[in-house]
């Protein structure tokens, strides 16, 4: 989108067009910059010829050191995050054996050369084509889901993580983790919680997830009745309520946790159809 707005820019500057109106044209154009931007990680300068957009005879020519000052902080954010990968695993560079591309913008030099300079003397491993790369990981993941141990995965073990942390808010502001950032999924963990006053008519569940989360107020505890919550795969939040008093165990929530804040009368009428389902029990 980038090449997209600078070619746009270009453009104007040049005609005192704005083909942006036009859907079609904008698609087309998007297209060709889709092609430029390939080709300038074999070449140090492309161009488009936008003769068949605007009906004249006029050429934008991009430097790949033009594309790379477009992308500058996009680059800097690919080096913070593969530090970040580095440091949340507790692994140096040195001890990594091979980086393998994965995604189509791989292909640029300036991803190489970042590569090269984070991980010095290291195999950056290009036999695999970059815009395959996905889906092997995935076929590779569905097999050890599924059991699979043909020859051909003997000794590849890839593991799916939750990208950040599931928990739930404490009384007193903070925040109790029930699962970690980076943790291997499929997953499922359990802990106990306990109303704070006696005689508690309401209970209020903040769920976490990062800076967002959900409040639902639930079932009359008694005096320090346990609360057991815990999360499955897919992110399912299930909540249980001992009353010792009676002796029994109620389901105060099991349900999927719903992102962002439910504050507004159209966050909570127009919810995606299984939102909607949880959304009636609210009040049951």
């Amino acid at each position: 989108m980038r090449i997209l707005f600078s070619v746009l820019q270009e453009v104007e500057k040049k005609t005192g067009r704005n083909i942006v109106s036009n859907t079609r044209k904008a698609r087309r154009l998007l297209t060709m910059c889709e092609r430029l931007k390939q080709d300038l990680s074999a070449m140090m300068r492309a161009e488009i010829d936008m003769l068949p957009l605007i009906g004249e005879d006029l050429s934008i020519t991009l430097t790949r050191a033009k594309l790379e000052d477009l992308l500058k902080d996009l680059l800097t954010r690919t080096r913070d995050i593969i530090k970040d990968v580095l440091n949340s695993i507790e692994m140096k560079a040195d001890v990594i054996d091979e980086v393998v591309l994965v995604g189509g913008s791989t292909r640029m030099p300036a991803v190489h050369r970042l590569l090269a300079e984070l991980f010095p003397g290291k195999n950056i491993n290009k036999s695999l084509n970059p815009d395959e790369a996905v889906a092997y990981g995935a076929a590779a993941l569905a097999a050890r889901l599924t059991g699979d141990r043909t020859s051909y995965l003997a000794g590849i073990l890839v593991n799916d993580v939750t990208p950040i942390s599931f928990g739930l808010g404490e009384e007193d502001g903070g925040v109790s983790i029930l699962i970690p950032r980076n943790t291997p999924i499929p997953y499922s963990c359990e802990k106990f919680y306990v109303t704070v006053y006696d005689n508690q008519d309401s209970l209020s569940l903040k769920v976490c997830v990062c800076q967002s989360f959900s409040a639902f107020t639930r079932e009359k505890g008694g005096r320090g009745a346990l609360i057991r919550c815990y999360f499955t795969l897919f992110y399912v939040l299930h909540c249980f309520i001992f009353l010792p008093m009676y002796k029994e165990k109620k389901t105060m929530l099991k349900g999927p946790v719903l992102f962002g804040r439910l504050n507004s009368k159209a966050g909570i009428e127009n919810p995606i159809p299984t939102t909607r389902s949880w959304l009636s029990r609210l009040d049951t």
